[in-house]
């Protein structure tokens, strides 16, 4: 089973160029090796990568496949990377269908409903019939939210300096930059920036239907009754109540995680290529 390694580098600008399969995320490489294909290639390996061999190289594919490696636990979309690079290196599929399977048993059995871990995870969940959104600021809050909306069809920025986020629009094409004296047109706005509660009654029309309040220290609380508004320790709370389900779930799916690799080495054994035969 020693001829089972994965060599992992975190994306740092500087890839893994190998003559094995690699697998690339927007976050990682992950290359399959043999023992010898290591020896190989060592003077590739830097000291910052990990290298992962037998069952804790399983354990820790099943963790990344399942999402639990991501920034936001337990998302779908990396499966569903995993699956077509295995489609596309045939010679691993044996292998790849394992995990897959063994993926599935564990994100169906643990890591379903785990709620919103985040500010724009939260916010996009909350809006899933909404196609359009402003927010106002351009700082780190709204960097950190504005990945979660990149499949609307309208995000409006208000800023005060139009000059100084010009650059966001490199990182984020989807947006449109507006002055923040510009009428408000979508019905959602989110607060991202620490402006006055005069200054953001202003700025509420009759467009704006429902208010993400994310500034610290000041809360609205004299709004028309139509008005949907959630304030920062409103959106905290439900934030941490949902930490607080998810860390059991992780407990239990670090546990399921490690039976399905003994289960997956079991098979391995049985088999008289060892890692040839699971991965042809």
């Amino acid at each position: 089973m020693q001829d089972f390694i994965l060599v992992h580098r975190k994306q740092n600008g500087n890839p893994l160029v190998l003559n094995v399969p690699t697998w690339t995320t927007c976050l990682r490489q992950i290359a399959f090796f043999k023992s010898w294909e290591l020896e190989e290639a060592k003077n590739q390996i830097k000291d910052v990568d990990q290298i992962f061999e037998g069952h804790q190289a399983l354990q820790f594919l099943i963790q990344v496949v399942c999402g639990l490696q991501s920034s936001l636990i337990g998302e779908t979309e990396v499966h569903g990377q995993f699956k077509k690079f295995i489609v596309d290196h045939p010679e691993l599929k044996n292998l790849g269908d394992a995990i897959l399977v063994a993926a599935k048993k564990v994100r169906s059995d643990h890591l379903i409903d785990l709620g919103s871990q985040s500010y724009g995870s939260y916010i996009r969940k909350k809006l899933k019939s909404a196609d359009s959104i402003s927010l106002v600021g351009a700082g780190m809050l709204t960097q950190e939210i504005l990945p979660w909306l990149k499949k609307m069809k309208q995000v409006d920025l208000h800023v005060r300096n139009l000059q100084k986020v010009e650059a966001l629009k490199s990182q984020f094409p989807f947006i449109q930059i507006k002055s923040l004296q510009e009428k408000i047109l979508n019905p959602v706005l989110v607060l991202a920036a620490p402006i006055d509660n005069s200054i953001a009654i202003e700025i509420l029309n009759m467009n704006v239907k429902t208010v993400f309040d994310l500034r610290g220290g000041q809360i609205l609380d004299s709004f028309n009754q139509k008005l949907n508004y959630e304030s920062l320790p409103v959106i905290m709370e439900q934030i941490q109540r949902t930490q607080v389900v998810l860390r059991t779930k992780l407990e239990a799916s670090e546990t399921a995680i490690h039976q399905v690799a003994e289960e997956i080495l079991k098979k391995l054994w049985l088999r008289p290529g060892g890692w040839e035969d699971l991965c042809g």
